[in-house]
Formats: C-alpha cells, sequence, structure tokens
C-alpha cells in the first residue's frame, strides 16, 4: 500500500501523488478543490494535513453532485498516505516492521526467577483458647508446610490475648499482641465448640505444650 523509497523520492508536487495514486480525471481536480489544493503545491502541503482531517473531508467528498465512490476515496487516502510517508510525518509499514526489529533486538533479556519453595518445619508450641476439647483433629496438621512465626512465647501458662488471624482448612493462626503469628488447632478452641474461631475474632489463651507432638 505504502510507496517505496524510490518511489517517495520521485514525488515533487501533489500532482505526482495523484499520479501515482491513480486518480483519473475529473476526480483528481476534485479532489484538490475538496482540501484547497493545487497540482503544484509541494507534496509537504498535503502531507502536512492530518489524516484525521483528510478522512473527514473524503466522507462528505462528491464529484458532480453525486457522492465519491468507495474506490475513489480509497485513492485519495493513499495518495494522503504517500504525502506523509514520503514527507517523513508517518513511516512507511516496512519502516515500522523494521524498527520493531531493531527495538527487540537491543531490549535486555527479561529473566523469570522462580518463587522460592515454602519451608516446611515443624510445629513446636499451639495456642489453647480457654478450653481443651477434641473435635477428633488428625495427624496431619501436626507438620505444615509454613513458615515458622519468629518469636514464639515460652510455655509459661500466662494468659495472653490477640485476635484470630487467618485459617488453613485444620489449623490456623493467631495474631499476637506483638504482632507475631501463633499456631492454634481446632480441638484447643472448646468456647466455639472445638471449632476455629471468626477471621478478627479477639480471643484470650494460654501458651500450651502440643497435645499430639508433646513439645
Amino acid at each position: 500500500m505504502d510507496p517505496t523509497p524510490e518511489e517517495c523520492e520521485s514525488f515533487v508536487d501533489v500532482a505526482d501523488l495523484l499520479v501515482w495514486a491513480r486518480l483519473p480525471p475529473p476526480a483528481d481536480a476534485s479532489f484538490l478543490e475538496l482540501l484547497g489544493l493545487s497540482g503544484d503545491d509541494h507534496i509537504r502541503v498535503l502531507g502536512a494535513i492530518p489524516a484525521d482531517e483528510v478522512a473527514s473531508a473524503l466522507r462528505t467528498w462528491q464529484i458532480a453532485e453525486a457522492p465519491a465512490s468507495a474506490a475513489l476515496r480509497s485513492k485519495g487516502t493513499l495518495a494522503a498516505r504517500a504525502a506523509r510517508v514520503a514527507c517523513g510525518v508517518e513511516p512507511s509499514v516496512a519502516a515500522a516492521a523494521e524498527l520493531r526489529v531493531a527495538r527487540e533486538a537491543t531490549r535486555p533479556a527479561t529473566r523469570t526467577l522462580p518463587e522460592p519453595p515454602l519451608k516446611r518445619v515443624k510445629l513446636l508450641k499451639t495456642a489453647k483458647l480457654e478450653g481443651g476439647q477434641d473435635d477428633g483433629a488428625e495427624d496431619e496438621v501436626a507438620e505444615a508446610s509454613a513458615q515458622q512465626p519468629a518469636g514464639v512465647p515460652e510455655v509459661t501458662g500466662e494468659r495472653m490475648v490477640g485476635k484470630m488471624l487467618r485459617r488453613k482448612g485444620r489449623f490456623g493462626f493467631i495474631e499476637q499482641a506483638d504482632g507475631t503469628e501463633m499456631f492454634v488447632l481446632p480441638r484447643s478452641c472448646s468456647p466455639w465448640g472445638g471449632w476455629l474461631p471468626p477471621i478478627d475474632t479477639k480471643v484470650s489463651y494460654t501458651v500450651v505444650v502440643d497435645e499430639k507432638t508433646g513439645m
């Protein structure tokens, strides 16, 4: 669709563009009148007209009081596009493709780093929420795929306060007053019938030895 580099070099005035686009008379004269041009205007005059203005004018184009055919409007569009390409206002399709290839060649390669695997740790302590009714939790929760919370307090039996932070099916975590997390099992939640409390529930608890692991 676009003119070749050799054809662009041969264009001098607007009349050359109309010949290249094969816009026949009297459509060529009507096209020039539509855009307020003359055949001996330099191609840069047509090239400087924005593409949307050319398109808007072509939609209203009439020849001998009859709407211009789709083929004639297409040729007018080609002539205007050729002017913009020849003047460097727009790159040709081929030049744009070469530019994309060059940019891809100079773009630094990106490497996607794998996500670190979850560390498997043995849970040492659990939080007991005011009771010890067993709900039949299975031993599979004795070792969880989770990161061991830092700063777990020693087993003291002292009553502590916090809130239910998150639930992971058969176990959950309490957010303690100092911002660290404490592991808890449903069987330690007798005030809630052996179920983990809802998220954000304020709880009072004591730190005890895990009944399953003895640690």
